[in-house]
């Protein structure tokens, strides 16, 4: 393809309006998706922002500080930002008829009052966990309907402190979903914490490819 011949299309299909979220995606859908991701600027990360929202600090208890739900479109943008020597028929050999995830990841922070230590007065005070994260239970809810969990994982997350030791700060939980049980509807993302936190936040994929 010549060079002008290439850039008038990525034009065309950069221009394109953004489209609800669709599965399977087509061929169309991938190359979208991937030029999106290979402009890698500024126009890419506020597309990207579209799909976190970020919560509130609560009165008392764990921080679910963000929460961010991926759509297999928004995969393909985020793969396309970072691969190397990676085209569009790259994307769509590796994306198209693949199996494909809705995926969301939850940030739940410590707190001032959900803290690194945990005092007990029956063994005094010991770290928590660093899998306190799968005390927490994430659903992907849509018409009253809990979609099934595909795949569950997660990731502690530290701050340097002095000496070069460090601290647990937090977890990343990443779930999946299967796509083809999600609908191009309002989709709750509901975060149950083991102190009774019911923390919801509403994604609207008729809106998000």
């Amino acid at each position: 393809m010549k060079r002008a011949t290439f850039l008038a299309f990525v034009i065309v299909v950069l221009s394109l309006p953004i489209s609800a979220y669709q599965y399977p995606l087509s061929d169309s859908g991938v190359r979208e998706a991937y030029f999106r991701g290979a402009r890698k600027n500024a126009h890419t990360q506020k597309f990207l922002a579209r799909y976190t929202h970020y919560l509130p600090m609560p009165k008392s208890g764990p921080h679910v500080a963000t929460i961010t739900i991926e759509t297999p479109y928004c995969q393909i943008v985020e793969y396309s930002m970072t691969a190397f020597n990676f085209s569009a028929v790259d994307a769509e050999q590796k994306f198209l008829d693949a199996a494909a995830w809705i995926r969301v990841r939850v940030e739940i922070d410590l707190t001032a009052s959900y803290t690194p230590l945990i005092s007990s007065d029956a063994t005094g005070i010991h770290l928590r966990p660093v899998g306190f994260w799968q005390d927490f239970k994430i659903n992907l809810i849509q018409r009253g309907n809990t979609i099934p969990i595909q795949h569950l994982a997660g990731e502690p997350l530290y701050a340097s402190v002095g000496d070069g030791g460090s601290t647990l700060t937090g977890a990343t939980v990443t779930v999946d979903f299967p796509a083809a049980m999600v609908a191009s509807d309002t989709t709750t993302v509901q975060v149950l914490g083991p102190d009774g936190q019911d923390v919801r936040s509403d994604f609207d994929l008729s809106r998000l490819p």
